[in-house]
């Protein structure tokens, strides 16, 4: 029940009602071990979720007497308090950006890197920055990055499925051998005859370079995320030129 987001002691009443059937709040609150003192708060509560109903006799009897329909309002009422918590992050994030956007549009963003070395390290790291992003991806896809596709790990194969659901504006750049192994359906993909080192361009703001074994081009060593600007322009400028001269799929 603490899933649908009824307390512990909302849990015992409504449980209660739907086992032992109607009855009045001092009754209720002996059979079900709520306190006295707490029963009709709680009482309130669970009507106001629709969960229980009310006899405005004296005294008053509250009942379970469709027990579907009244897991249904339980649910409606966590959704429904989900979304308002889901406006309020909305809300208070957009303040957030606001009030921690540097104040002059001249001023420079710090340059920020971070490094991970081995396949699983590699591997989070770039699943985590396809996670957060917003608008577009250009993708150099590399032998790895296929391997890595196909080997079974459930949570990359999910946000890249994820990425086109979101509508992310996708490019992906490919040998033709590299797209048809990748077989997966991606709005844009373009092939060239050789590719340069693997790279994504994330946002037009952020980049991640794929380090690949030079001695065997499906093995992933690890994975370099930078935001430099002047890297991210030069790189992105780069994958556009090679996406003008490469070929449709």
């Amino acid at each position: 029940m603490k899933a649908l987001g009824l307390n512990s002691y909302e849990s015992k009443v409504f449980l209660t009602l739907c086992e032992r059937g109607a009855m009045d709040g001092k009754t209720l609150s002996k059979i079900s071990g709520v306190p006295l003192g707490r029963i009709y708060d709680v009482l309130r509560d669970l009507e106001h979720k629709g969960a229980i109903y009310v006899q405005n006799s004296r005294p008053k009897i509250y009942a379970v007497p469709d027990v579907e329909r009244a897991i249904e309002n339980i649910m409606r009422s966590k959704v429904e308090e989900i979304q308002k918590e889901i406006g309020e992050m909305k809300v208070l994030a957009e303040e957030l950006k606001k009030e921690l956007r540097p104040r002059r549009k001249e001023e420079s963003i710090r340059t920020f890197w971070s490094l991970a070395m081995g396949i699983e390290r590699g591997i989070d790291l770039i699943t985590q920055k396809l996670e957060g992003v917003q608008k577009s991806l250009l993708n150099v896809i590399s032998p790895s990055e296929v391997q890595i596709f196909h080997s079974g790990r459930k949570k990359f194969a999910r946000v890249v499925a994820n990425l086109s659901e979101r509508e992310v504006e996708i490019k992906l750049l490919a040998t033709l051998e590299i797209a048809e192994k990748f077989n997966h359906p991606i709005p844009e993909m373009r092939v060239v005859d050789e590719l340069p080192l693997p790279f994504t361009v994330l946002d037009d703001r952020e980049v991640l370079i794929k380090v690949e074994n030079p001695a065997k081009r499906d093995e992933l060593l690890g994975a370099l995320y930078m935001n430099d600007r002047k890297l991210v322009e030069s790189l992105r400028e780069f994958f556009m030129e090679l996406w003008e001269n490469g070929k449709e799929i």
